[in-house]
């Protein structure tokens, strides 16, 4: 059994580590997750040989609501993390899902040629998510809801097949965040960030995966992210929804690994 290495940078950005050869894959969760989520995914990979990180979001400690700024501090924190590995020297390969999706397309923009490729998983869309009124109120509401075991339960149903198996895995993924963070989040993705409304300045190739997710749809997807980059491609996976990192590891790290090792 892989045993990731829990580590720590000089400012306090906390990450889980595992593997040492080979390009650095850093990941990044999403809202109302963690690094332990990736934990499942990141496994396959380590045991094929690639180093990982996996990088724990800090509350950012913005303006109330400003989620350009939240996103660039949530992308400094990725930085940091591999800025402490010295891993750009060997081509980094940036993970995000959901909303580490635009967390990891904001990190990437600041890595210059010291990014190899980017994987977007059912990610958000950098721009902002465009939610009715009562939806976003529920999403708010939900804030309030601080525990693991109750934020698990919301996120269940969010998945393709629901388990009590699965239900495990998401309250082990899901941290004990304060209102305050848990809604600075919420309002990034959901607000997003000007770089998102413009087609991408990136050059290394980008892999968006999706799956029968009901939040961001393919559809969505493959209409709103996708064509904003130069150099994309898709992979499927079925028999999943938004946390796809959890729900099928296996099928999500193969993906990851032939995208980063095809010419």
């Amino acid at each position: 059994m892989t045993e990731f290495r829990e580590q720590i940078t000089a400012s306090g950005v906390s990450y889980l580590e595992a593997g040492e050869t080979g390009p650095l894959l850093v990941f990044s969760h999403g809202y109302r997750d963690s690094a332990k989520g990736w934990e499942w995914t990141a496994r396959g990979l380590v045991e094929q040989g690639w180093h990982v990180a996996l990088v724990q979001r800090n509350e950012a400690a913005t303006a109330a609501g400003d989620s350009s700024a939240a996103l660039d501090a949530y992308a400094a924190q990725v930085i940091d993390v591999i800025d402490e590995i010295d891993g750009a020297e060997s081509g980094v390969v940036l993970i995000g899902q959901s909303m580490g999706g635009a967390v990891a397309e904001v990190a990437a923009s600041k890595l210059g040629t010291g990014l190899r490729r980017l994987v977007l998983v059912n990610p958000a869309p950098l721009g902002g998510t465009s939610l009715p009124e009562e939806v976003l109120e529920q999403f708010i509401a939900g804030t309030k809801l601080t525990s693991p075991e109750a934020g698990a339960q919301v996120k269940l149903g969010l998945t393709a097949h629901p388990s009590d198996d699965l239900l495990v895995r998401l309250t082990e993924s899901t941290p004990e965040e304060s209102v305050e963070a848990a809604l600075e989040s919420l309002l990034a993705w959901v607000h997003g960030h000007p770089a998102g409304r413009e087609p991408s300045t990136l050059s290394a190739p980008v892999l968006v995966v999706v799956t029968d997710d009901q939040f961001f749809s393919e559809e969505m997807l493959r209409s709103v992210v996708v064509p904003r980059f130069s150099r994309v491609s898709v992979a499927t996976i079925r028999d999943a929804g938004h946390f796809v990192h959890i729900e099928q590891p296996a099928a999500l790290a193969s993906c990851i690994q032939e995208f980063v090792t095809s010419v």
